[in-house]
């Protein structure tokens, strides 16, 4: 029952996040450590699911806003150094860099693949991630992913930035609930 609930979530957090741009491992992590082995191994198996669901999202991206090049040096200098979050990177790419919401929405997601991988590969020393979460949580991400990511471009820029402004509250929100419940 734990892992038929990982993947529904999973599936819903890569819907949301495909289609604003965002990976939200945050909101996923309570659940994959359901799941785990260790604390380490979920951090771990998340990260990873991070990775595929960002990694997703952006090939769909890449195939409509192409300005995603750039992103993904930027996310793979972030994933060496391990300090970009992407609910973090999304605002600074809508006012600092100026970029067009849509385009933002690819560029973070293709970064997030990049810190993903990286992240990923991190944990490898430490603790090796659970492989059932990934893949459970991997595999519901998928479909989230695409459905979300295909579902940006229907949205206008107004719409799409009151999107990414809601999910950024959403996990604000989840992370003080946590902070709090600890």
């Amino acid at each position: 029952m734990d892992l038929v609930l990982l993947a529904v979530w999973c599936f819903l957090v890569a819907l949301g996040g495909g289609l604003v741009g965002l990976v939200l491992g945050n909101l996923r992590l309570p659940v994959v450590l359901l799941v785990a082995s260790s604390p380490a191994a979920g951090a771990g198996a998340n990260i990873a699911i991070s990775a595929v669901a960002a990694g997703t999202a952006a090939v769909a991206h890449i195939r409509a806003p192409a300005a995603v090049d750039s992103g993904a040096a930027i996310g793979f200098l972030g994933g060496v150094v391990g300090l970009i979050l992407g609910s973090l990177r999304m605002p600074a790419l809508l006012r600092l860099v100026g970029e067009a919401p849509v385009r933002a929405v690819g560029t973070n997601v293709a970064v997030g693949f990049f810190v993903g991988i990286a992240g990923a590969l991190g944990h490898l020393p430490n603790a090796a991630p659970d492989l059932t979460p990934i893949l459970v949580g991997g595999a519901a991400s998928i479909p989230g992913a695409l459905l979300g990511s295909r579902l940006t471009g229907r949205l206008s820029e107004r719409e799409l930035i009151r999107a990414i402004g809601v999910v950024l509250l959403i996990a604000a929100a989840s992370m003080v609930v946590e902070a709090i419940a600890r």
